[in-house]
């Protein structure tokens, strides 16, 4: 059987080399030898066909991963004086649906809309200091998300806390399309849709 290797950095350069119409050398192995063979970048990385395309299914396999992802980008990411990006330690994600999200009067009026616009919702617990003391918040998450060739793309994303068990921070929805939990999203995203190079 042959076996397609690549290196990683070809995924995030897929779609600008192939609009290029350049062509990468791999190592295309038949088990009994191994031969350069230079092949278009298109049969090399395409879209993961086990990236969900159901969005409820999406959002499954996203909060399984998510705690991890967001950590490495809250680790990442310069000190911050704003209040709704004090670092946090995201201890636990979990997807919704829409009757459990708490229902409120504040949200942004200018919000994506289109057929193309599916909305989904998720909740992160996450444990931040201040003060030396230890908080524990709950925060909905309200995503939009638009299915494109290339896979899912998160358009903008609102967030809200929740008391949990008595702390309210940030009780109003906020835009948090740049926040470290969007950032996350959008690199799972990405490696859900390029992670698996096609046999």
């Amino acid at each position: 059987m042959v076996d397609y290797t690549v290196v990683s950095v070809l995924s995030q350069l897929a779609v600008s080399l192939g609009a290029m119409g350049l062509m990468v050398g791999v190592r295309v192995s038949d088990g009994q030898q191994q031969t350069p063979r230079i092949l278009p970048v298109q049969q090399i990385i395409s879209p993961n066909p086990r990236c969900p395309v159901d969005l409820n299914q999406l959002l499954t396999e996203l909060v399984v991963d998510l705690p991890a992802y967001a950590n490495r980008v809250i680790t990442r990411s310069p000190p911050t004086n704003h209040l709704q990006d004090i670092p946090t330690s995201v201890i636990l994600a979990t997807s919704l649906p829409p009757e459990t999200i708490p229902v409120s009067e504040h949200l942004p009026t200018d919000l994506p809309t289109g057929d193309d616009i599916d909305l989904g919702f998720i909740v992160t617990r996450e444990r931040l200091y201040i003060n030396n003391r230890m908080l524990v918040i709950q925060r909905y998450h309200w995503l939009f998300l638009r299915s494109t060739p290339n896979g899912w793309e998160l358009v903008k994303m609102l967030s809200k806390s929740d008391p949990y068990p008595g702390y309210r921070i940030l009780p109003q929805p906020w835009d948090s399309s740049q926040s470290a939990i969007a950032r996350a999203i959008r690199l799972w995203l990405r490696d859900c849709q390029w992670r698996t190079v096609p046999r």
